[in-house]
């Protein structure tokens, strides 16, 4: 019979294995210190320790405990150098991966995640004793080219990779090689000599090739003993059956399959450590059903009754939430969590793998003043100092607006001055620079500052001289580090003008640099002195992708929470964590598929084919491991089933094991108890939700209607002003009497706006250079392209809008060329971008109206027309016969009184819109206004001024006054708080 021994699952396996050790060993005092347990994490080992220290019944000898992974770290375990550090090694892959990739036309950029893939598959095969020459009998076939590619590709590494090794690393063994190679001798040794101490392996469920050499040797040993967790002696026949012709990766018995096939001992065969019941046989019996795997669910009918009948037993201590969105989901375990530490003595773990769910929590927490004891920490990339030098590479590489932004408002940020004085600068940069239209962010510069206006005074230019001194230094700070990015520089010199950079930004006026303070900085440069030391492992050649790489190093650094005493009774947990935590109550949360179970990644490398000739494990493994770990924690006392209906904004699908565990209880035949376990999930959620409500009803705002004073309303408007007037006459009271501009997002593309400036200076350039004429068709067609390329190139210094906006005035140039020279042959002059303005009399007193008319043609018979450039179709007919589009007619109106000084005192007889679409089979289009609107100026006036007189005393400014005018969503709409009351109005 082996040594193969077993707790099952449900049972803290810590304890149970401390009490069967003393239970076997006890009575042996002088044997137990030489007794030997291999853990198979150091979290395992630790725990291990304590629980055979709390069982020994008094003062006790303890034995070694060691940890599987430190057998491959003994330098005496076998005679091969200390392993390759594994910096240096993904250094050499990723420079492999570039000369592969530049020879199949790839482009390196994507070596650092490629060269990760392989490091991962070459520790696979090296864990499984999967040498060079067992890719011989890979055939790629008639399989995709992609795989043909990728074979001869790990073909090639794995032959030349030893000799990489003997020539730069000495002949270091990769780490996962050593381990197996320690591995291998330890067996031989065995084999030789069995040792003479027993020797237990405690935890591990052999889903590891080197592993499982290691358990099946010493499950052979006389003195040899594999404590197995979770595992079922009872399987169905039929499940053994699935699991053992590797129908069921899924399963969670899975993982132990190998190993009883290797040791030719069924399950029903593997003694138990520990006389121990189920401690919840009915909950164990509905999981080993709702998991059965899938060609054998038949079985569900059958059993259907019996699992009716213990189902409320089986759910006894079971919740189920299913929130709406994540927020909700950790509101609901905060409140969980808090309702059970009313037990003074119980214990709560949440379990997920969802660092963004564990965060979130820790934020819910914080409202009942509880902080846990998170082991999952947070990565060092999202911390100050590593968010602080992944934006330092963003700018120096030219990444945009968005990642200045950041990192001049970053807290680390001081460029050699008080930290108040930086701010200062960074946000009037923010402000008239940034938030002033789309920028465009050079490597390592900074968008210019904008000209002051000429009535600027003493103090504003003295304040801009510092603001440049400002601007100057930082680009001088970020200098080195776009050159050597910009210029192929190797890692050494990219890795050093990045601390140089670091350091001056960071620095304040005393020369101190905040990047490294901290126990995150001292992280941060722990990373980038291991990236330098390592550098020559990448060679002298440029370093294509050095911010995937500095973010990959980054990520790989944990940081523990800040040294605030956590809540003893309180912790978050990864699944391989929670493995040997033993908690009274288990919230399994983020139960979501892609989460957990984490699916199976896109393999770049070996075929599902190449991996089955290889005897390489398929991929869906790993969700059996996961699924051992989920039933594990399913069968606390009690437990908490947690997910969330959608993530990211998209339907989630749940966890698997939750669709079959909800599917299997949906159709028992009698009771609910499906319904009961929602129902308790439905009540965390119902208290979660009225604990974000306030006490009592808050009323909607009404729409907004303000009646500022008389001496507070503006005596001058615009033409765009009385637009607003008459559509949203709150738009006004924000932007002239609050004087509230709105101020654009960071990196906001450009769009019609800009392309509409671009496009009136175009024409206007265009007019202004045929005043007297053209030739003709053909010469006119040419200037205005030439006139385009040379506006484009000074306004737009985006290349691919570039050639799409000169593509779309091409598109409109032959009907623009065609309408002017009929417009040409009754014009004498031409004004463009023309100012006017016109003095009203009001009940209020007298008010100015202003313009800027894009176009008036000032015709031989004296009289006018006005024309305005619409960049995208112009105002319907249906509209402008509405009224509902006067910039035109007050224009005319405007003119005929002689508000615009250099056209003098003109009556309108001709005014339109060109509306220069573009589009293709259209070229534009010419709106006419209405005869009617230009026929009677003095009545239009009349109104107007009846119009402004009312908002000039006691007109309400009203939001959205008549919304019929408004076909978009307003600058001020948010502040009046539409969302509110207009569904009341």
């Amino acid at each position: 019979m082996s040594g193969l021994y077993a707790i099952p699952s449900g049972v803290e396996f810590a304890t149970a294995f401390a009490r069967g050790f003393w239970t076997r060993f006890g009575d042996e005092p002088l044997l137990v210190p030489r007794i030997e347990i291999i853990a198979n994490t150091a979290r395992a080992s630790t725990r291990l320790t304590e629980a055979l220290a709390e069982t020994a019944g008094g003062s006790a000898l303890l034995p070694q405990v060691t940890v599987i992974t430190e057998l491959g770290a003994d330098p005496l375990a076998v005679h091969e150098p200390p392993a390759v550090p594994e910096l240096r090694r993904r250094l050499r892959l990723i420079r492999l991966v570039e000369r592969y990739l530049t020879a199949e036309d790839g482009h390196p950029s994507a070596a650092p995640a490629l060269a990760d893939s392989l490091a991962e598959l070459m520790d696979e095969l090296d864990d499984a004793g999967i040498g060079a020459d067992d890719l011989d009998p890979l055939d790629a076939g008639d399989q995709a080219h992609h795989w043909q590619q990728m074979l001869r590709f790990v073909d090639l590494v794995r032959r030349e990779w030893p000799a990489i090794r003997a020539e730069e690393e000495a002949g270091a063994p990769d780490r996962r090689l050593r381990q197996r190679l320690a591995i291998e001798a330890l067996v031989s040794r065995w084999s030789d000599a069995a040792p003479g101490a027993p020797v237990i392996a405690a935890g591990s469920t052999a889903s590891v090739p080197s592993t499982r050499l290691l358990l099946t040797a010493l499950a052979r040993l006389p003195n040899g003993y594999v404590v197995l967790p979770g595992f079922d002696r009872e399987l169905p026949e039929t499940v053994v059956t699935q699991i053992t012709k590797g129908m069921a990766p899924e399963h969670p018995q899975t993982p132990f399959a190998a190993l009883l096939a290797d040791l030719s001992t069924p399950p029903s065969e593997v003694a138990p450590w520990l006389k121990l019941e189920q401690p919840f046989p009915e909950r164990h019996r509905l999981l080993s059903e709702a998991l059965r795997p899938a060609p054998v669910t038949d079985a569900w009918l059958k059993a259907a009754p019996a699992l009716a009948r213990e189902a409320t037993a089986a759910t006894e201590g079971v919740t189920l939430i299913e929130a709406a969105h994540p927020r909700e989901e950790a509101a609901a375990i905060a409140l969980a969590v808090r309702e059970a530490l009313e037990d003074p003595v119980a214990t709560i773990a949440l379990v997920t793998p969802d660092a963004s769910l564990a965060r979130r929590t820790i934020a819910e927490l914080a409202r009942f003043d509880i902080t846990p004891d998170d082991s999952l920490g947070r990565p060092l990339r999202d911390a100050p100092p590593g968010v602080y030098l992944r934006l330092l590479i963003d700018v120096a590489s030219g990444a945009g607006s968005v990642a200045l932004a950041g990192l001049l408002q970053h807290p680390l940020t001081r460029a050699g001055m008080p930290r108040s004085t930086h701010l200062s600068h960074a946000r009037r940069y923010d402000r008239t620079v940034l938030r002033q239209g789309p920028a465009v962010c050079e490597p390592g510069k900074l968008p210019p500052w904008r000209p002051l206006p000429p009535y600027a005074g003493e103090e504003q230019i003295v304040r801009r001289q510092a603001d440049r001194a400002w601007s100057a230094g930082i680009e001088a700070a970020l200098s080195p580090l776009a050159y050597a990015l910009t210029q192929g520089s190797d890692l050494s010199a990219v890795l050093a003008a990045h601390r140089q950079a670091a350091d001056r930004l960071s620095s304040d006026e005393h020369g101190t640099p905040a990047v490294w303070e901290a126990e995150s900085g001292a992280a941060a440069r722990s990373c980038l002195d291991a990236l330098a030391q390592a550098a020559d492992a990448h060679g002298d050649g440029a370093v294509h992708a050095y911010p995937t790489l500095l973010s990959h190093v980054l990520s790989q650094v944990s940081l523990r929470p800040d040294p605030i005493a956590p809540h003893p009774r309180v912790a978050i947990l990864g699944p391989r964590e929670a493995r040997t935590h033993p908690a009274d109550v288990m919230i399994l949360g983020g139960l979501t598929d892609g989460i957990w179970p984490a699916l199976p990644g896109a393999e770049p490398w070996l075929s599902r084919a190449h991996r089955s000739v290889l005897g390489l494990s398929p991929p869906e493994a790993r969700i059996g491991l996961s699924a051992h770990d989920f039933t594990q924690a399913a069968q606390r006392p009690r437990v908490i089933l947690s997910r969330s209906a959608r993530r990211d904004g998209t339907p989630a699908v749940p966890s698997r094991w939750l669709s079959r565990l909800t599917g299997l209880m949906a159709g028992l035949p009698e009771g609910d108890a499906l319904g009961t376990i929602r129902d308790r999930g439905d009540r965390l959620l119902t208290l979660s939700r009225r604990m974000s409500r306030p006490e009592h009803p808050v009323p909607r705002a009404p729409r907004p209607k303000p009646n500022p004073r008389p001496e507070h309303r503006p005596t001058s408007v615009s033409l765009s002003d009385v637009a607003r007037l008459i559509s949203d006459p709150y738009a006004v009271y924000a932007r002239r009497i609050l004087g509230l501009r709105p101020i654009d997002p960071l990196g906001r593309p450009p769009d019609a706006a800009e392309r509409g400036e671009a496009l009136h200076d175009v024409l206007h350039q265009f007019v202004a250079a045929t005043k007297h004429g053209f030739a003709d068709r053909e010469a006119a067609l040419q200037l205005l392209d030439q006139t385009a390329a040379a506006v484009l190139m000074e306004r737009v210094p985006w290349p691919d809008l570039r050639r799409l906006w000169q593509a779309r005035i091409a598109r409109f140039a032959d009907w623009f060329v065609e309408g002017e020279i009929k417009r040409r042959l009754h014009a004498g002059r031409v004004l463009t971008e023309t100012d006017g303005e016109l003095v009203l009399t009001t009940a209020a007193g007298p008010i100015t109206v202003t313009a800027r008319a894009d176009r008036i043609d000032l015709r031989q018979d004296g009289s006018a027309a006005v024309f305005d450039y619409k960049s995208g179709s112009p105002p319907t007919a249906a509209a402008l016969k509405e009224g509902k589009q006067l910039q035109i007619p007050i224009e005319a109106a405007i003119l005929t009184r002689g508000g615009f000084a250099e056209a003098g005192a003109r009556p309108v007889h001709d005014a339109a819109y060109l509306g220069l679409t573009g589009k293709t089979g259209e070229g534009g289009v010419e709106r006419r206004v209405p005869e009617t609107l230009l026929e009677d100026p003095g009545t239009l006036l009349d109104r107007l001024g009846l119009l402004l007189g009312h908002f000039a005393t006691d007109g309400l400014y009203v939001a959205r006054g008549r919304p019929a005018f408004l076909s978009y969503d307003g600058d001020y709409d948010h502040l009046s708080r539409r969302a509110e009351w207009e569904e009341q109005a």
